[in-house]
C-alpha cells in the first residue's frame, strides 16, 4: 500500500487515516490547518541557508551539547548532538557500529532551558503547538477508530495519557552536504529503524528521501509536500493497540549527488506518560528507559 496525502478536512479522513496506519503506518497529512508561513518561519530558525542554529561555527553549537545540558535538566536527551553521534538502530542487524549522517538538537518544551539561547525560536514555539493541536485530533480518531478492549485490553485514552512536554522529543535534524565515494545509486542516508512512543509527525521536511515499509514488508517512498506533515505509527502505539495499528520500519534514502545539498527537517516523537501501561508487562516508562539505556544516554 503506497503512502497516502489524505485532506484532514475531507469528509472521509478519519476511515483513511484508520486504514492507513493500520496497513502501512504512515501518511501524510495536508490541509491541517497549520500555515505554510509557520512552517517557513520555524524552519528558519534552524536552517543554516537562512542564518539558523545549524549555521553556526561547531564551538557555538557544541555549547549546548547534550552531555552537558541533559544532567541540568534531569533528562536524557535534551540539547545538541554533533554530527554521526547517533547510533544505527538494533532493527536491523546491518545498523551494529554505525552512526547516521546527521546533527540534530532535541527540545522538551515543557522544560524551561531547552531551546538554544542563540536567538528567541518564537516560530518554532509556534509550530510545537500547532502541532501538538493536531496530534491530540489524529489520536482522537484513531482510538475511536481502534481495536476493541477485548483485543487490546490497554488501548485507550491516547490523547489524555499524551505527555506533550516532558516526554515528547522535538527533534530538528540537519543533514549536512556529505563527500560519498562510489557510484550514484540511492542509499540509506540513516539506518533503518522504529520510532519509539506514541507517534511521530515530521513537519514538511525541505527535500523528500523518507522511505517506510509496509506490513508485507515492501518499502514505499513518502511524498513530498511544502505544506505536508508526515504522521508515523510509534513502537508503543503497536504494543498498546496489540499490533491493530503498524509501526513500520524507515529510512531517509538518498543518492550521493544528493548529499551535495544540505536537508533540514523537523520530527516531533510523541510519547505517552511513563506511567502508561502499554502491555501487561511493559509502561511506557520501562520501553523508553531500555531504549535510552542501548543509546548510552543516562537516565535519571
Amino acid at each position: 500500500m503506497p503512502v497516502l496525502i489524505l485532506d484532514c478536512q475531507a469528509p472521509d479522513f478519519p476511515a483513511q487515516l484508520v486504514k492507513a496506519c493500520r496497513d502501512v503506518g504512515a501518511v501524510m497529512l495536508v490541509n491541517h490547518g497549520i500555515p505554510e508561513s509557520l512552517i517557513k518561519a520555524a524552519y528558519d530558525d534552524w536552517k543554516p541557508e537562512s542564518g539558523g542554529f545549524f549555521s553556526l561555527p561547531e564551538a557555538e553549537k557544541r555549547k549546548f551539547l547534550f552531555s552537558d545540558l541533559s544532567p541540568q535538566h534531569d533528562d536524557p536527551e535534551i540539547g545538541f548532538y554533533p554530527f554521526g553521534s547517533e547510533k544505527g538502530s538494533d532493527h536491523d542487524a546491518k545498523n551494529k557500529g554505525s552512526v547516521n549522517l546527521n546533527e540534530y538538537y532535541h527540545i522538551k518544551t515543557g522544560i524551561a532551558g531547552s531551546y538554544p539561547t542563540t536567538g528567541s525560536f518564537r516560530a518554532t514555539k509556534m509550530l510545537a503547538l500547532a502541532n501538538e493541536a493536531l496530534v491530540r485530533r489524529v489520536l482522537d480518531i484513531l482510538e475511536a477508530g481502534g481495536p476493541s478492549k477485548a483485543d487490546a485490553p490497554h488501548f485507550g485514552n491516547l490523547a489524555a495519557s499524551l505527555s506533550a512536554d516532558k516526554w515528547s522529543t522535538f527533534r530538528w535534524l540537519h543533514y549536512p552536504p556529505v563527500p560519498m565515494d562510489g557510484d550514484d545509486t540511492e542509499r540509506q542516508l540513516i539506518k533503518v529503524h522504529k520510532d519509539k512512543g506514541c507517534v511521530t509527525t515530521v513537519v514538511a521536511p525541505s527535500q523528500a528521501g523518507l522511505a517506510v515499509q509496509d506490513r508485507n514488508g515492501d518499502y514505499h517512498r513518502v511524498p513530498h509536500r511544502p505544506d505536508g506533515i508526515i504522521l508515523q505509527i510509534g513502537e508503543g502505539l503497536e504494543l498498546m493497540s496489540n499490533g491493530y495499528y503498524f509501526a513500520g520500519r524507515h529510512t531517509v534514502m538518498g543518492r550521493p549527488s544528493q548529499m551535495q545539498n544540505p536537508r533540514t527537517s523537523a520530527a516531533r516523537f510523541w510519547h505517552f506518560t511513563p506511567e502508561t501501561r502499554l502491555t501487561a508487562e511493559i509502561t511506557n516508562g520501562d520501553m523508553m528507559s531500555k531504549y535510552w539505556e542501548k543509546k548510552d544516554l543516562k537516565v535519571a
